[in-house]
């Protein structure tokens, strides 16, 4: 069950605690590894299994997670999920000294394989390493303007890239652009009019037949895993989901 940890309450600070999620039944349960990570300014919210582990990551965002290694296919799973959710650093702790098993779960997606029993000092100073590469890679705030994305479905306007799980597609000026739109927009019903006046223009001559084409055409490139985000609202118009 997830829940927060207690333990003895550690002296308030005017940082906002860095929130840690930590997954499996055993890490649970350890209440001096709560102490010590409160100690370190952290704030702990537990979950038992694999799948609360994944819920608590979409739901509470955390900034770092530590999650027990074992078994180490259900680890490879939660580490290649929390991958796709965020890119905040995995910590997996493992008593054995399996070389397979340690790489496969790097390859999953883990940052680091911590050995057990743990000592909560060498933790804490992974936690702050690996944070501190993860703030060292951040693109800058000029760089972050440049990019879109929902899912699985990144654009990169600068560059005028556009990636589904990895995948480049190519489209045309008009349909990169047609798309750009779609997703500063999202969750938001826009009109065939409306369309045509952001991306064509005002002035514009084109019929508004011209959009379903385009939608059409984004479509199939896309293919059915990023196209399903892009809603026909029969009667209004196009919404794309978030």
């Amino acid at each position: 069950m997830r829940g927060r940890l207690h333990g003895p309450v550690a002296k308030r600070s005017t940082r906002p605690a860095l929130r840690c999620l930590i997954a499996g039944p055993s890490l649970a349960g350890n209440l001096e590894l709560a102490s010590h990570l409160r100690r370190e300014g952290m704030d702990p919210v537990v979950s038992s299994t694999a799948s609360e582990a994944v819920a608590a990551a979409w739901n509470w965002r955390p900034h770092v997670v530590i999650a027990e290694a074992v078994p180490t296919a259900t680890a490879v799973l939660l580490a290649r999920r929390l991958r796709e959710l965020s890119q905040a650093p995995l910590l997996l702790v493992d008593a054995r000294a399996d070389p397979a098993a340690t790489i496969a779960l790097l390859d999953a997606g883990a940052d680091a394989i911590v050995g057990a029993p743990l000592d909560l000092g060498e933790l804490a100073a992974r936690i702050r390493a690996a944070l501190a590469r993860l703030e060292r890679s951040r693109p800058s705030a000029e760089h972050e303007r440049d990019i879109r994305q929902v899912g699985t479905l990144v654009l990169h306007t600068a560059a005028r890239d556009a990636f589904c799980s990895g995948r480049a597609v190519r489209f045309t000026v008009t349909e990169f652009d047609l798309l750009d739109y779609f997703m500063t927009h999202t969750d938001v019903v826009l009109s065939r009019g409306e369309l045509l006046d952001a991306v064509w223009g005002q002035s514009s001559t084109v019929g508004s037949n011209v959009i379903d084409r385009h939608v059409r055409a984004l479509r199939r490139k896309l293919g059915p895993e990023c196209a399903r985000s892009l809603e026909t609202v029969f009667g209004s118009g196009y919404r794309f989901r978030a």
